[in-house]
Order: structure tokens, then C-alpha cells, then sequence
């Protein structure tokens, strides 16, 4: 049975989260989870997005607000006292190996990770396929349009997620939110505050002061009951080629 290697939470530049998740896609074997932040924090843009209809790039550039393009799909995010987390995997492990069966099978995972912590969560209902499309094309920031199995609390977004593979392997990335700042991510991403409350929820609002090693510790004890093998390491430096890394972060410059 194939093991799952937990990488715990680090905060790294934007190039390098994005080349660390795709050096689990390109050269991983098995099962890889880890838990990540952002410094500075960054607006993330999913491959096909349209820069300028999604960001207010004047104002992320007087207030030093980097942005990077991710090799996966989905809105904008703004990452700024988020929760990132990271799976990547063979798509064989899987019980369903379609991108929604996966979506669904670790949104599980992130449902009963986020509920041990007393967090009212539950599962978004479906969105239609020309309604995601036609949202993607307005430059929706991901916060404002869940895609299905994606995880709500009290019908408010709280985890964006999304997905890349090639023909053996997968890479899923998502934000968790734990400390949402509504105004400035409206300001990011050309949107309203209004828009933004009415939608979003973050782990604070459920649960003041929670700490980031409480979500960890939460997720790994969900990860130890699915009857893989856990190894824990002490960093992703301690298992990835860091030379590799440097190399793919070429490929994600900031835009």
C-alpha cells in the first residue's frame, strides 16, 4: 500500500511554493500532503485566467503585492493569513479517477479535518458547468464561485481548491482560509467587500485565535486513520532536490 509523506506547514516566496507543488507532480512517486503559507503574501492566478480582469494590478504594486500564475486551474486567490495545502499522488490511488472523483475523495479529507476542530462545514452543492465557464471568463476571484465538493460553513466558502494532472499523476493545491482580510482582497481583486462577506468565511470566525498547529494536528490525525502509512518529515527540504526546485521556480516568474 502506497504511503503518505506529510510535509509540515513553511512559509516560502511565491516562485518557490509554486515550484515545490510542481516538483511532487513531476518527479513524486508516492502520496505527498504538505501545508504551506506565503511570504510576502501574494495573489496566486489560476493558468488561463486574464491578468487584468481579475487583478488591480496598480494597487498591488504600490503595496508590493507580488503575483504568480499557477499551473492549475481555478480563480484568484489572495493569499494573506491563509492555509495552503498541497496533495499530489499517483491518480491509481484514488477510488474514482476523475478530476471531480478526486476533488470529492480529499475534500473528504478536509472536511473531516476542519469538523474535529468544531468548524460547521459542509459540502457546496453542484455548479453547472457553463455557469464555472462563464464565471472564469469574468475573472471571478475563486472565493466567489465553489466549484462541487468544494467546503462551505454556513453556506459561505471556506476552502478554494484546484487541480492539475498529467497522464499517471496529480497535483491539487487549495487556500484555506483562516484569517480573511475582506477589504484589502477586494481591493486585490477587483471586487466588492460586500460581495466577499456575503460569501466567504475563515476559520477565525468560527473559532477566534486558532492556530495553524491545531489544523495541522487535526490533519494528520485524519490522514493516520486511513490506513496508509504516515511518514512525517520535518521539512519538504529534507526529502525534495532543492537544485530542482530552484529550477522549476523558472517557470514561475512573477507577473
Amino acid at each position: 500500500m502506497t504511503e503518505i509523506r506529510f510535509f509540515p506547514y513553511e512559509i516560502f516566496s511565491p516562485a518557490m511554493n509554486m515550484a515545490i507543488d510542481e516538483y511532487f507532480l513531476n518527479y513524486g512517486t508516492g502520496i505527498a500532503v504538505r501545508l504551506y503559507g506565503w511570504k510576502p503574501a501574494t495573489i496566486s492566478i489560476g493558468h488561463s485566467q486574464k491578468l487584468e480582469q481579475v487583478v488591480n494590478r496598480p494597487f498591488c504594486a504600490d503595496n508590493d503585492i507580488p503575483i504568480v500564475r499557477r499551473s492549475t486551474g481555478g480563480g484568484a486567490v489572495y493569499h494573506k493569513n491563509d492555509i495552503t495545502y498541497m496533495v499530489s499522488a499517483p491518480i491509481s490511488v484514488f477510488q474514482e479517477h476523475s478530476v471531480v472523483g478526486i476533488y470529492k475523495e480529499i475534500a473528504n479529507y478536509l472536511l473531516n479535518t476542519l469538523k474535529k476542530i468544531g468548524i460547521p462545514c459542509h459540502f457546496a452543492g453542484t455548479i453547472s458547468p457553463e455557469e464555472r465557464k462563464n464565471g472564469m471568463k469574468q475573472g471571478i476571484a475563486c472565493f466567489l464561485l465553489p466549484s462541487d465538493y468544494e467546503i462551505l460553513a454556513k453556506d459561505k466558502k471556506l476552502v478554494g481548491s484546484a487541480q492539475h494532472r498529467d497522464s499517471t499523476r496529480m497535483l491539487q493545491h487549495g487556500s484555506i482560509a483562516w484569517q480573511f482580510d475582506y477589504e484589502e482582497t477586494a481591493a486585490c481583486l477587483r471586487t466588492r467587500t460586500d460581495n466577499l462577506k456575503e460569501r466567504v468565511a475563515s476559520l477565525n470566525q468560527f473559532i477566534p485565535g486558532l492556530s495553524v498547529e491545531t489544523v495541522q494536528n487535526s490533519l494528520l490525525e485524519t490522514l493516520k486513520g486511513n490506513g496508509r502509512q504516515l511518514v512525517e518529515h520535518d521539512s519538504v527540504f529534507s526529502f525534495v532536490n532543492r537544485e530542482k526546485v530552484i529550477e522549476l521556480m523558472e517557470a514561475f516568474p512573477l507577473q
